[in-house]
């Protein structure tokens, strides 16, 4: 078999085993006598002629309990293809030394995959004393053994596997040094994460100087700069010189993992040296870092006449700037030059300093032009609350665009006590973009808000005065706040004289996002003269019998009334499919009537079947009845099946209570 065939059948047969053998690792583990006797009964599983699933299981609740006892048995398979997984397995977890010891007698006693396997395993327990034994499998004429052999070592990770993996970079075949090579930046990581910094470098220094793919090299020489903490600086900085644009990118990934000063310092004197287009990419790796030891420096790069070396300076000042920047970042943001303009205004937006916000409040009330609707964009953007005052008074502003600014942060930034300004400017904008402008600002205000009867109120007084385009818009804006205040206005106006003001209310009103629309809706349905309305309201609390939460009484009650106003069988279903949600006796009554509509008998009877799995136990009698009618109408398929099963529990009630359902 291929050996990615055979990996991949190894896989799906761990995934059968930890599967089908799940719930042997769940059971307690027994003490004492119990345990003793029950590892010596595992034991003789495996030593017998008992099935391969049998034995699977017993390695596998060996891994659970086993003990030095049980490393005789399962070393006995490690040699057989069907049980070598699971026996290592279960010899992986005992951590008694004699489970070492076997696996590594395993060294000679097993080939090919079998191999790999233990190899891995021993591995797995970083077997100080398998590190020899390793060694010599290094120069293994099957690749995969020396593979495997290289990442044991590494994962082992102690000095002698160092030393092992350091001699065989060199004398390795070009065929597996890849697997050395990575072995060995895992070792050296092992070694530095456990304090022997020393070796650790040392072999990120050998990895460097090895004829290895670029990415190894890559990953040494990140390993070797950190290692020697700032002493790692002057690699560093060479790293950012190199030619080659992937070893460049490498080391700026590495800048950001250190935090000292002095490494900003270093990387700021870097700066000069490198192309604008490496200066751009440096300077956001200072920014990233939000080292203020930087700013100095970025703040000449924001002043540069290239432009990428300036927006990425710009954009570094959302970490390292503050309110005393405004000025500079206010400049760029007028300027012409389209990515500078956005750069400057997205840092005026996220600059984290908090005098930015009272900063920008006061520049709003002397500033003129450009840079007084730059300051209001950035006061919405920012909800700068404080910025209210001077945003209402240039919502009167005689420059369109002040106004229409002024408007758009309105929304972002005023409560529920602007919302007057806005639905003035609503009932008499001065043109289609203002309206659309106010229109976006109030949506925008009402989301923000967390009073919906007070924007609803603000909303609803300028009903009367408002066209009948814009008040279609205020009434699909009243469904999106909802409330009582917003509901009460919205039925209102499904039963207006005007035909398209019911139309845009009734869709509005079967949209509503809580359930205290259906006692209006039913009403619509009931006293509406166009039927178009009525489907149109029967249909939108029938949604709301379906899919909201309700009293099981109210739910019961609405859903009578509906099959009352039901004109149509379609609709008539859909109330079934609602009442079949009912725990009641009532419910079943009322359903069971309609098993005798032939177009209604299978929806009648899921709703019976539903009632009644939710009532057995406390009305036993009725749901035998109705499961008997269900039967009798629907004598074959799931549903029956079902409705029969119901009628024997229910004839067979046991005595007591009913159980927590």
């Amino acid at each position: 078999m291929h050996r990615l065939q055979w990996f991949l059948v190894t896989i799906l047969a761990a995934a059968l085993f930890v599967g089908k053998s799940g719930d042997v690792s769940a059971q307690e583990k027994p003490n004492g006598s119990s345990a003793s006797a029950e590892r010596a009964q595992l034991a003789a599983v495996l030593a017998s002629d008992r099935s391969r699933s049998e034995k699977l299981s017993a390695c596998k609740r060996l891994d659970w309990i086993g003990n030095a006892d049980s490393v005789p048995a399962l070393a006995a398979l490690l040699s057989d293809a069907e049980l070598s997984h699971a026996a290592r397995l279960g010899l992986e977890a005992i951590p008694d030394p004699a489970a070492a010891e076997a696996l590594r007698a395993g060294l000679t006693q097993v080939q090919g995959d079998l191999l790999v396997g233990v190899i891995n395993s021993i591995g797995v327990r970083r077997d100080r004393q398998a590190v020899a034994g390793l060694g010599r499998l290094l120069g293994d004429k099957d690749p995969a053994i020396a593979a495997a052999a290289a990442a044991a070592l590494g994962k082992i990770a102690v000095p002698e596997a160092a030393a092992i993996l350091t001699e065989a970079l060199t004398a390795a075949s070009p065929a597996v040094r890849p697997a050395i090579a990575w072995a060995s930046l895992a070792c050296a990581q092992t070694l530095e994460r456990e304090g022997d910094g020393e070796r650790a470098l040392a072999l990120y220094d050998r990895l460097r100087q090895a004829n290895l793919p670029a990415q190894t090299l890559t990953a040494a020489t990140r390993g070797a700069i950190l290692a020697r903490n700032e002493e790692g600086m002057a690699l560093l900085l060479a790293e950012l010189g190199a030619e080659d644009d992937a070893r460049f990118a490498a080391a700026l990934g590495t800048s950001r993992e250190f935090s000292a000063s002095s490494v900003t310092e270093a990387l700021v004197g870097r700066l000069a040296g490198l192309a604008p287009a490496r200066q751009a990419l440096l300077i956001a790796v200072l920014g990233d870092r939000g080292d203020v030891a930087a700013r100095p420096a970025i703040l000449r790069a924001a002043a540069s006449t290239t432009p990428e070396v300036r927006v990425a300076a710009i954009r570094a000042l959302s970490t390292l700037g503050n309110a005393s920047h405004l000025t500079l970042l206010l400049d760029a943001a007028a300027q012409a030059d389209a990515e500078i303009a956005a750069a400057a205004r997205t840092t005026l937006v996220e600059l984290a300093d908090p005098q930015v916000d009272a900063a920008v409040a006061e520049r709003l009330g002397t500033a003129t032009g450009t840079p007084q609707r730059i300051l209001m964009q950035v006061a919405g953007d920012r909800q700068i609350a404080a910025a209210v005052p001077a945003l209402l008074t240039a919502t009167s502003s005689p420059d369109e665009r002040t106004r229409l600014a002024a408007i758009a942060a309105l929304g972002r930034t005023g409560g529920p006590q602007q919302l007057p300004v806005l639905t003035g400017r609503l009932v008499a904008p001065a043109n289609e973009q203002e309206l659309s402008v106010v229109q976006e600002a109030l949506q925008a205000a009402c989301r923000r808000s967390t009073n919906q009867e007070a924007c609803a109120e603000a909303l609803v007084r300028c009903l009367p005065q408002t066209p009948r385009q814009t008040r279609l818009f205020l009434f699909e804006l009243l469904g999106s706040l909802g409330g009582s205040r917003a509901l009460e206005a919205v039925s209102a106006a499904a039963s207006d004289g005007d035909e398209a003001t019911q139309d845009i209310a009734t869709r509005v009103l079967g949209q509503w996002s809580s359930p205290d629309a259906a006692p209006a809706l039913l009403n619509l349905a009931r006293t509406s003269s166009q039927s178009k309305f009525r489907i149109r309201a029967l249909r939108g609390a029938i949604r709301i019998l379906r899919q909201m939460d309700l009293p099981p009484d109210s739910r019961l009650a609405m859903c009578r009334e509906a099959m009352e106003l039901g004109d149509r069988d379609e609709e008539r279903v859909l109330v079934l499919e609602a009442l079949g949600r009912v725990p009641s006796r009532e419910a079943l009554n009322l359903v069971v009537r309609y098993l005798d509509k032939a177009e209604l008998k299978a929806a009648a009877g899921s709703a019976v079947v539903s009632i009644g799995e939710k009532i057995v136990f406390d009305e036993p009698a009725a749901v035998a009845e109705a499961m008997q009618q269900v039967v009798q109408r629907i004598a074959t398929g799931e549903l029956a099946r079902r409705a029969q099963e119901l009628q024997v529990r229910a004839k067979t009630k046991p005595p007591g209570p009913a159980p927590v359902r």
